[in-house]
This record gives structure tokens, sequence and C-alpha cells, in this order.
């Protein structure tokens, strides 16, 4: 509805402040200074292509380490991210509201959820003319039975009051929650022509039958979605949200949005689509998104960059994360993939190809973007690789990463060249860079394959029984990638070791799952134990035989010594 000639009910003075959760924390046992104490200081191992025009790069086979080199229990930060940096995004993102409106006392909606709330929103707020307005609902439940549609307001808010989210207050009555009928399958809050846009605080419950509704927030210069639980399994094709942020000088935050039970196998709901006419900043803070048929997060035709910000993405199908481009961030995040642990219906679908991350640009021709400080793990599933460049995705740096790879046939890092597949030749650069990387696991497939991207390198990574493995002779390794650059240029500078203590990369689950995880937490790698007995052995083979040649020359000296004394 669009704000008109309304009559003036109540100002407020300025937004509510709900209290913050205390999902930002430096002191998580996975904490950015834990993961460089773990990893910098060890010798780890190289792998430079040697000149800028080499374009090929393929690293061995991936072999387990001990134990999981990923997330320490009980991590809750956002990626290394400091907490007053994240407050400030949100600040920015809060705008001032004029009207504050309560939605039982000032609306009349039911709070009890008897009564369908859409008809008394849409009366009250009629009745406004002010275009800063914001909705405030009290504890309880609200039934929303047809679609919802505002529009036209400079700022708009519908804001929970309930209380704050925390572990085992799955559906506790001191929330406040939206409830979505059977077999509702299409729009179910449209927001658009919005300069500001706030909708927090509020569950999502979907869980009557064959219910699979969609949100569309679309806002010009600020949006803030936050503190919003899905409950239930959302069945149908409708992608459950679709956020838009219009200015390319505007800003959305999504934070703390969680959707466990994404979707049904085989159908093509995503999780969160986010399409080409987003010219606006997203950053995804603490999320978590699990089991969508069709993409956790969808975003590779955004105009505007994306952040993903800690949280976890898991056991979706096609990918986790599809995004690229410059500004594009993944960090402090889990990705997991283990299709064993779906339990929804399956109807007539299976798990196609489920990545981890995927790095593609739909037809944006955009290149750059990283991964950092992220853990990507792939146990079960017949997905190509955990993290995928694909042919119309161009540069990435990947850094301070852990990818545990056991699925069949799956790499840990897979680039295809850049020929831009169904779309156009990406931008250069090309490169995919990886520092600090440990890719690790059970599959048979290569750790790395780079192909047809000239300035590619690893480096101060260690990739176990792959090319820089401890029991496989380093001379070997160089040769077999030596044969496999297209231009016959040498890759030099391959050095042996692996990381000797334990490393953490990424953030635990914001919100704890309650199925339990085994394997998932968990911190060890492949010590280097073996490396330092073979140098020793190595190292005395060579003293040895310097001994022995040392001897020899001495004799054979004072043989020749005695030969020419007994012939003068």
């Amino acid at each position: 509805m669009d704000p008109g000639k309304r009559k003036r009910v109540r100002r407020s003075g300025g937004p509510s402040r709900s209290k913050e959760g205390n999902s930002v924390s430096d002191a998580s046992g996975c904490s950015r200074r834990a993961f460089l104490a773990g990893i910098e200081g060890t010798t780890t191992a190289a792998l430079t292509a040697g000149s800028s025009d080499a374009t090929g790069i393929v690293a061995g086979r991936s072999g387990r380490g001990s134990e999981h080199a990923g997330l320490q229990k009980g991590s809750r930060s956002i990626g290394g991210i400091e907490p007053a940096r994240s407050e400030r995004y949100r600040q920015r993102v809060r705008p001032r509201f004029d009207v504050t409106l309560d939605a039982v006392s000032d609306l009349g909606c039911d709070p009890t959820g008897t009564q369908p709330c859409g008809r008394a929103l849409e009366v009250g707020l009629a009745a406004i003319e002010s275009s800063r307005v914001q909705v405030r609902f009290p504890p309880g439940t609200y039934r929303f039975e047809s679609r919802q549609r505002f529009a036209g307001y400079d700022a708009f808010g519908l804001v929970g009051t309930g209380a704050e989210k925390g572990e085992g207050e799955k559906g506790s009555e001191e929330k406040t929650r939206f409830v979505c009928p059977a077999g509702y399958q299409r729009e179910w809050f449209r927001i658009e022509r919005v300069g500001a846009l706030v909708f927090s605080g509020i569950d999502w419950d979907i869980r009557a039958p064959n219910c699979g509704p969609a949100v569309v927030p679309w806002a010009d210069r600020s949006l803030l979605i936050e503190d919003i639980e899905v409950l239930g399994r959302g069945g149908g094709d409708e992608n459950l949200l679709m956020p838009r942020v219009g200015s390319p000088d505007g800003v959305g935050v999504i934070r703390r949005f969680v959707a466990r039970d994404g979707g049904v196998l085989g159908r093509r709901r995503i999780g969160v689509w986010v399409g080409p006419k987003n010219r606006g900043v997203l950053r995804f803070e603490a999320c978590q998104l699990e089991e969508f048929p069709n993409n956790g997060i969808y975003a590779s035709a955004s105009k505007g960059a994306i952040e993903v910000l800690g949280g976890t993405y898991r056991n979706s199908d096609i990918s986790q994360l599809r995004l690229s481009g410059p500004g594009c961030l993944v960090r402090g995040t889990l990705v997991a993939v283990d299709t064993r642990e779906y339990d929804g219906p399956r109807g007539a679908g299976k798990y196609r190809n489920p990545r981890g991350i995927w790095w593609e640009a739909k037809r944006r021709r955009a290149t750059g973007g990283r991964v950092e400080y992220t853990t990507v793990s792939v146990r079960r599933g017949p997905s190509v690789g955990a993290v995928v460049i694909a042919k119309n995705g161009g540069a990435i740096t990947i850094s301070r990463t852990a990818i545990e790879v056991d699925a069949a046939d799956t790499h840990g890092v897979f680039a295809y060249e850049p020929t831009g597949g169904h779309y156009d030749v990406p931008p250069r650069p090309w490169r995919v860079r990886l520092n600090y990387v440990h890719v690790y696991g059970t599959s048979s497939a290569p750790s790395i394959e780079i192909e047809g991207r000239p300035a590619s390198n690893v480096t101060n990574s260690c990739i176990a029984n792959g090319i820089l493995v401890a029991d496989r002779p380093v001379e070997d390794t160089v040769d077999q990638l030596q044969g496999l650059a297209r231009d016959g240029r040498q890759l030099v500078g391959a050095r042996t070791g692996c990381f000797d203590r334990a490393i953490g990369a990424g953030a635990a689950p914001s919100v704890p799952r309650a199925r339990s995880r085994p394997g998932i937490q968990g911190d060890r790698t492949t010590p280097l134990t073996p490396i330092a007995v073979r140098t020793l052995l190595l190292v005395g083979m060579v003293g040895f035989g310097a001994v022995l040649s040392l001897g020899l020359c001495v004799a054979v000296g004072s043989t020749l010594r005695s030969l020419l004394e007994s012939l003068r």
C-alpha cells in the first residue's frame, strides 16, 4: 500500500532498539589470532608457477590427515570482523521512524493467531500519512493468509518485540511469529519502492503442509533483515528470500537469518536469490542456510558486492554459496556437504552436484574476490569440487582456509579454463591464488586443478598426499606438474612439509544445530614426525656416504704416495 494523506496517530523519537545478541566474539576457540598462530609458524609447502605465462597447475591426490582440521566447538565469531564494525553497518541501515505503531493496541491484530492479521494491518496503515513508519509486533502468533504488499515509504519497518533469540528457544511463546497457511506457495510479503527497510525479530512459521512462501524485500538505500528464523521445510519452487538494494551506494545487512530445513530435494527452491538488479553491497552476517534443493545463496548475477561473514551453509544442492566479482568476500564461514545428513522428503529428486563454493558470474563479466579464514568440507555427495571456479568465473584469492574432501572423485579446488562456457569470456585477470591453504581428505581426485589461468600460484600451503606430502619424492611431483604445464615451462619452488599443530578455519554455526555432527569439530592435521624421521635417515645416509668417500680418498692417496716412493 502507498502512503497518502493520512491521519497522524502517534510519533516516536526514533527507532526502537532491541538488545543485541552475543553472536560476535573475539574469544572463540577458533579466532583469527588462533588461526594465524596455527599456520604462520609452520614449515609449509610452496608451489608457484615459475612464469606469469604458465597456464596449468594440477596438484596430485589428496589424503586424509589424522583428524579433521576444521572448526573448534563454541566459536561464534563473524569471520574475524570486529563487533564494532559489524554494529556500525547495522546502525547505518537502521533508519529513523517518525511513527511507531503497535500491531495489537493500535492496529487491532490478533496475537493468538485465531484471526488473520493482514486486513487489520492494511486498514491501519492506510490511515497513516507519514512515509516513515514502523509496526511493532508484541510476542505472539500472527496469521497472514494472503500476499502483503507495502510500497512507497521512505522508511518502513516490521519489527518483533519478542524475546531475543537464544539456544533452546525454538518455538518459544516469548517470541513473535508470522504463520503461513497450508498449501501457500507464492509471494507472502512484498516490500518495494521503499528507501529504507527493516524486517527483524520475527520468525516465519511455514510448518503447515505444502507451504513454501517467498518474501521479497526491496529497498533503495538500506536494508536490514535481522534475527529471523524460518520454522519448517518449504515446499514447492518459490525462492525463500529475494533481497535487493537498488542504489550503488546502498547497503543491505542480513544478519542471523536462519533456515535449517530449506526445501524438498528435487525441487527448485533457492534459499536467498540476489538478482541482477541488486546494485548495493549485501552483507550476510552469521546466517545459517541448509538443505535447499537449488543453492543456499545464489548471488552470482548481482551487480553489487556480496559479503558472507561467518555463519553456516550446508547440504544445499548445486552450491552452498554462488557468487564472484570485485568486492565479493567469504570470510570465517563453515561450508559443508554431506548428503547422508539430509533427512527431508526427496520427492522424485536426488542430489545432482552439491558444490561448496561456486565462483561464477553469469553475464556480468566480473573478476576478483576472496575466500579467507573459511572451512569447506565435502564428505559425501556427487560434487565436482569443494571450491569450483566456473568457465565464466574470473580471478579468486583463497587464503587461510582448510578444505576437506572425502567424497569420491571430488576436487578440493577446481578451476575450469576461462572460456566463458554459455556466457562471455570473463575479463582478465583469470589467476587463482592459494596462500596458507590446507587441502586433505580421502578423495582420489586431484586436490587442486587449475586449467588455463596464467599467473596462478599455490604458496605456503599443505596438500596432504598431494603435491607436497612427506612420503612422496618432490622430484616426482614436480615432473608430474611440469608435464601438465601447457607451454612447457617448469613449475618450480616446491618444498615438502605439513602443519605440525592444530589449525582452525572459519566460525562455528552461529545458531547451534540440534543434530550432532560427529567429526566436524576437532582440530588436528598430519604431524611432522614422519618428515623428521625421514629427514634424519636421509642426513645420516648422506653423512655415512661422505665418511666412506673421505676414507676411500685417504686410502687411495696413501697407496699412490707409497708407489711413488718405491719408484724412486
